[in-house]
This record gives structure tokens, sequence and C-alpha cells, in this order.
């Protein structure tokens, strides 16, 4: 065991991010591992207890301990993610940290601060479902470049679109937000409109991803407008997609689908979340009003992608699904782990003595 331990303070863990393809890959293996739980049996592939809340006691602030362990690769790393908000205090409004241990070294590894890995971790967790769960709209169908609605203007309309950039060059993005253009990370082909036209934005929309501020009233879509066949995906916990989008999409596709889809009306996951466990203590906890439990996991369609996994990737043209990430540690550890790695080769960042 190291007698130190090395921490990458903001300014520095983001320099060492893997490429966006290597950042999807580690966060499909993270999530991929939750179908293997710990359990009395055996340690699994991975443990992820449900968040922890901490009261802090005033306005909207929070804080929240994500514990963790995942094998990523053949090794092993257990830790956690500290992370905490507010958003009435000067930016950064949101911070963390990421406690890194390997057990195969013995002992407390790295401190990488959080803040700006917590917005690749959660492009990266939408792009691997975008792989996942592909839009069946008229226009992909037909084999043209996606056509994106984003719902946000903060760090993850940035993340996100770097990620888009990458992996889905020819896609345009339109981003819903009250900044201003100079204020965004617009690509050739991309455009910006107020909040007032989302309704609008979104019967045009292959894609939807919806990243609003907490609490933002006004940013809810409505399943009527959506296209057929959109994939959406909401990393806001329900401020955009609420119970009444989830009820008026599954009352639709059966709608619309008739007959064709009456037999995969129970089994064709509609809903599909990170990890069941989270997202039922979320909504025990109140967090996602009206939501029933999901249909699937994004492991699940990845461990089983014969079978769930291509009823979702090859679902009839005009079948719109959901996917809601709420931000499992298990990927947070495995990109964590990465920029640790990449600093620790050369040496970057502040050992501390134990």
């Amino acid at each position: 065991m190291s007698d130190t331990v090395r921490y990458l303070h903001d300014g520095l863990a983001p320099s060492f991010l893997p490429p966006v393809e290597e950042r999807v890959r580690l966060c499909g293996e993270a999530l991929a591992a939750l179908v293997d739980r710990a359990s009395p049996g055996g340690p699994g592939r991975s443990d992820l207890p449900p968040k922890v809340p901490v009261v802090v006691g005033h306005g909207e602030a929070f804080a929240h301990a994500m514990p963790a362990a995942v094998q990523i690769d053949g090794r092993r790393l257990v830790g956690m993610k500290w992370i905490s908000g507010d958003p009435h205090r000067p930016p950064p409004t949101i911070g963390g940290l990421i406690v890194l241990e390997d057990p195969g070294m013995g002992g407390l590894r790295g401190l990488v601060s959080a803040a700006g890995l917590t917005g690749a971790r959660t492009a990266a967790v939408s792009l691997a479902a975008l792989r996942l769960v592909p839009a069946r709209t008229e226009r992909t169908a037909a084999g043209e470049a996606p056509h994106v609605v984003f719902v946000g203007g903060g760090v993850q309309a940035f993340s996100h679109r770097e990620a888009l950039a990458a992996l889905l060059p020819a896609a345009t993005v339109r981003f819903v937000t009250r900044r201003d253009e100079a204020q965004l990370p617009l690509h050739d082909g991309d455009d910006v409109v107020r909040p007032e036209r989302l309704a609008a934005s979104l019967p045009d929309a292959d894609v939807v991803i919806t990243s609003a501020a907490f609490g933002t009233v006004g940013r809810e879509l409505g399943p009527d407008r959506l296209s057929p066949g959109a994939t959406v995906i909401a990393t806001d916990y329900a401020t955009a997609v609420t119970a009444r989008t989830l009820q008026g999409i599954r009352e639709q596709g059966i709608r619309e689908q008739g007959i064709r889809e009456q037999g995969d009306a129970g089994r064709l996951p509609r809903l599909i979340v990170d990890d069941r466990a989270q997202f039922d203590a979320t909504r025990e906890a109140g967090k996602l009003p009206g939501y029933g439990p999901a249909d699937a996991t994004l492991g699940e369609l990845i461990t089983d992608a014969d079978g769930v996994g291509r009823a979702v990737r090859e679902r009839p043209v005009g079948t719109t699904v959901v996917v809601n990430h709420l931000g499992v540690a298990v990927c947070d550890l495995a990109i964590g782990w990465a920029v640790l790695q990449a600093a620790e080769a050369v040496g970057a960042g502040t050992e501390l003595p134990r």
C-alpha cells in the first residue's frame, strides 16, 4: 500500500478524461455489472446501495453520499461519490468528490474532484443509452441522421454536445433554453429557441434529452407532441418527463400500433432506467411523483442483447421509449478510475500523506 493518496482538483481532473468513446464503453461495462449484484452468495460484479441523502437544512441545498463497488476490466473498484449543491450559491452551484479504493492494492488510492466529471459521466450514459435505445422515427428508419432537442443550457448541454459530436457527428441539435447562442456549444446546423417554443420543437425531434434545473416549471414534455418513435432521455428526474408524459406515451403506443403491438405491449419496455433499486428508492422518496416501476434497465439490455435488447433496438417504427437515468456511482467510479490512472502515469496531482 502506498503511503500517499493522490488528489486531483477541479481544474486538473477533466484534462485526464479518456476519449468519449472510452467513457461510453466504461459506463456500459459498469451498467452491465449492475445485473450481477453482491448477495449473501458472493460479491457479484457490483454493489450499489441507493443514494444516501443528508439533510442540509436550508432551501434547495442537497448532499448525497453514493457508495459503490464495481468490477471494470477485471479490476474491482470500491469507493464513493460525495455530491452537494445549492442553486442559490455562487457558481459552481454543484460540487463533489470521488473517493477511489483499489482492493487489489489495499487502502485508499485517490481523490478526484467530481464537478467536471459528473457532466462527462451523464453524457456518456446518455450516449450509451442511445446505442441501446436508438430512435425509431420515420426519419431515422430511413437512415437519416437524428435531430436532437436538448432541454437545458447548463453544464450538461456542453458535455452532451461534445459526446454527440464525437459519436453522432451528423446529428443536429436544437437547444431549448433561455441562454443566448454565444453561451452555448453550437455546431453547424444547430440552433437555439426559448422555452416557450418547446412544444413546437418536439414533433421534429428524433431524440429528446432533458436536463432542466430541478424545480424548473414549464418544461414538461407533452406526449401528444412527441414524434412517434422518438427516444426520450431524462437526466433531470421528473422535471420534464413527468408521470403524465410517460402515461401518455404508453397509451399512445398501444393506440397507434393497435393489434400489431397488443401482443408486445406488456413485454416491450417503455421506461428504462440505469438502476432499478435506486429508481425505486427515489420513487419512494417522492422525487418521481406518479411514476410506476421501471420496465427494464440499461444493463439488462446489454446483458440480454439478443432478447430484450434486440426487442428495444428493433422495436416497430413509431414506438417511443423513455430512458430515465438518475446517475449511478458505478459509472462515476469507472470514469474516475480512468482519470486517476492517467494522472498517475505522468505523476500529476497532489500526493497527500495518509
